[in-house]
């Protein structure tokens, strides 16, 4: 059992810890599932619990909440702010902080207990929000007679859709980047081959992410430290790799040169999106351009095999641009 300090409001029957949100993780799951969500993938529990296992530190003291109208799934930690209020996952700003079918009443659940145990939190700061949705907007109405609020800097994910398959995401990118693509194409004839893991063992899937950390470490992202081979970044992925896998949602595209494998493609699948997590490659071949090599085969096989309608490449990069269509933004209301 996690002593009581571990929870804010220990007794309360809405009002969960860690342990028993893990518990109680399918559940939450299928609400998210509901909900409609513009970032399916980023709410579940397989992205907010690895993160508030790699990020959050020891001190952090679970405050998820469950009413009729949904999930809160948030805690507490210190920062310069005081005694603040998180979802499970802040750091990229990506998980919505309300998980329910009446995104208004839910809203206003919250914030009227927020409002209830004020003595509790210094400030909230609550990522994840659609600027002038239904939530963001109940939020600010409830909040803003008491307390100041700010919007901090916006998240930016990139989404390409896959409809028509490889040809028809192929039809909505520029002439040049098809030039481009079919040119890198004929340049790498047969040097390299593709396979895709779709592992559902939680042991082979750790098996295969030790994998995928050999070619990190030879990519330009490992050697200059700054990838997934070291610290919380690994951490937070060994903890999801397993939990998408037992779900049947994990999909790893590698890329093999001979026996040898040379890139790869970390990613996973939630209602009908596809979420691209890692890619890198071996920096010997950083002019081959198998990077674009490995997502242009992600999606073909995506199209073949999977019921998809989008990829999600993740945080916006200037190269995302040209891949995607459109784009999915959400903002941090600060709530002091």
């Amino acid at each position: 059992m996690r002593p009581p300090s571990a929870v804010l409001a220990p007794g309360d029957p809405n009002v969960l810890d860690f342990e028993a949100f893990e518990a109680a993780a399918g559940e939450y799951d299928a609400a998210v599932a509901a909900a409609g969500l513009p970032d399916p993938f980023c709410a579940r529990s397989d992205w907010i619990v690895p993160a508030r296992r790699a990020f959050a530190g020891p001190d952090a003291k679970a405050w998820i909440q469950r009413w009729p109208e949904g999930w809160a799934p948030v805690m507490r930690i210190d920062t310069v702010l005081g005694r603040t209020v998180v979802p499970l996952e802040f750091g990229w700003g990506f998980a919505a902080p309300l998980i329910g079918p009446d995104p208004a009443a839910l809203a206003a659940r919250f914030a009227d207990a927020m409002l209830a145990r004020r003595e509790r939190w210094d400030a909230l700061f609550l990522s994840g929000l659609t600027r002038g949705g239904e939530a963001f907007t109940t939020l600010v109405h409830r909040l803003r007679r008491r307390w100041t609020l700010r919007l901090g800097e916006t998240s930016i994910r990139r989404v390409a859709s896959l409809d028509g398959g490889l040809d028809g995401w192929l039809s909505r990118r520029t002439p040049r980047f098809r030039k481009n693509l079919r040119r890198e194409a004929r340049r790498a004839g047969d040097r390299f081959r593709f396979t895709v893991d779709h592992p559902t063992d939680g042991a082979v899937a750790l098996a295969l992410y030790d994998a995928i950390l050999d070619v990190e470490a030879r990519s330009w992202k490992g050697e200059e430290g700054v990838g997934i081979t070291s610290g919380p970044m690994r951490v937070f992925y060994a903890e999801m790799v397993p939990r998408l896998a037992r779900r049947g949602a994990l999909r790893i595209t590698r890329a093999w040169e001979g026996g040898e494998p040379v890139g790869y493609v970390l990613g996973g699948l939630a209602d009908g999106v596809y979420r691209g997590l890692q890619i890198s490659y071996d920096d010997r071949h950083r002019e081959a351009g198998l990077g674009n090599l490995m997502q242009a085969e992600t999606i073909r096989w995506l199209a073949e095999h999977e019921t998809v309608h989008a990829y999600d490449l993740g945080g916006d990069m200037p190269y995302k641009a040209r891949w995607a269509e459109r784009t999915v933004e959400t903002v941090p209301l600060l709530v002091r």
